[in-house]
């Protein structure tokens, strides 16, 4: 299937308020693990029991891979874990990139030693996220719960030396969720790591994982009483690392399963009877009965979004977001996603 045509489709069954979805999802979050090394203020995961604890086969992520490969166009080898815990994550940036699949690994920056740098360097990983969230050491434990922040300034500074030194490497994306504990540092963030040489600064939105966390963000996007359905549930899914799918890229919790990888095929887990059924209750407005979505911050979406997702890949899109929140923020407007 053309990528283009199957993005049309995609927008078509949005817009058209289809339960049935006529393309098929471009953009999965896939768990390459579920462990992670700290205990962030904005994360859900208070108890590894309901989720376990666990690392992705790479028989499975080709498994997913493969069935996905003619439409899907990006995939991000992350949700609940630290993605370099795992002690194989380049076979699997490799194996999307030989299937045409770009990839992107947002990390925490802990374990982005010399070795692990140089491996993403020399891997096909189209971006990389290194999350800081913070430009001092007090203000970061608060949002991270751990005395990181040194080392991770300088496994970053490294990681952005050793690519310049390379000449190539993914596109590397300095982030900072904003939220009250750090409102009055992003211009000091975002100055500092452009002149470091990063290729984009992120000042991030805050998102409260389907109203699992407290609302710590200062610039939430307005919910109208009349909400529109969320496109996510049109255009993406999320992975865990046993295989098992689930509607959204906010559940962290088993509460969205459609199925497993295993067991269907993503044609019988796109358009499940668990997901049909909440795209039915979003198309009536009736998001506050699922509780996945009933208390979730996710912007809405307008048609020049839903447009514009339509004309562009995942990539292109991912890189388009960056730099219009960025123009928003230097108008002092609020960013329409």
């Amino acid at each position: 299937m053309d990528s283009l045509a199957n993005r049309i489709r995609l927008a078509r069954s949005y817009l058209g308020k289809r339960v049935l979805c006529d393309g098929m999802p471009v953009d999965f979050s896939i768990e390459l693990t579920s462990r992670c090394n700290l205990k962030c203020v904005m994360c859900p995961r208070d108890d590894d029991s309901v989720r376990g604890l666990g690392n992705m086969q790479l028989a499975t992520f080709q498994r997913i891979i493969d069935e996905a490969a003619q439409y899907l166009e990006f995939a991000h080898l992350h949700l609940a874990g630290e993605p370099l815990m795992h002690p194989d994550f380049g076979a699997f940036i490799d194996y999307a990139a030989e299937k045409g699949v770009r990839t992107e690994i947002s990390t925490n920056g802990t374990m982005l030693d010399e070795a692990r740098g140089q491996a993403l360097i020399d891997s096909k990983l189209t971006n990389l996220i290194i999350s800081i969230d913070g430009t001092d050491a007090a203000t970061y434990k608060k949002i991270r719960g751990a005395d990181s922040f040194d080392k991770v300034v300088r496994n970053a500074e490294q990681f952005l030396r050793q690519k310049q030194a390379a000449g190539r490497g993914p596109y590397t994306i300095v982030q900072m969720i904003c939220m009250n504990e750090n409102a009055s540092q992003n211009d000091e963030f975002a100055k500092r790591w452009k002149e470091l040489g990063a290729d984009a600064v992120r000042l991030k939105r805050y998102f409260n994982f389907a109203g699992h966390v407290e609302d710590r963000g200062y610039d939430q996007p307005e919910q109208k009483p009349e909400r529109q359905p969320c496109y996510l549930l049109w255009r993406q899914m999320a992975f865990y690392y046993d295989g098992t799918a689930v509607s959204c890229c906010h559940d962290f919790l088993h509460q969205s399963e459609l199925g497993n990888i295993h067991t269907h095929t993503l044609a019988e887990i796109w358009n499940s009877p668990v997901m049909v059924a909440m795209r039915q209750k979003h198309i009536e407005g009736k998001q506050s009965e699922i509780p996945l979505c009933a208390g979730c911050n996710q912007p809405q979406v307008g048609l020049p979004q839903v447009l514009g997702t339509a004309a562009l890949n995942g990539a292109t899109a991912k890189r388009v977001l960056v730099t219009l929140e960025r123009v928003t923020r230097r108008l002092g407007v609020r960013s329409p996603y």
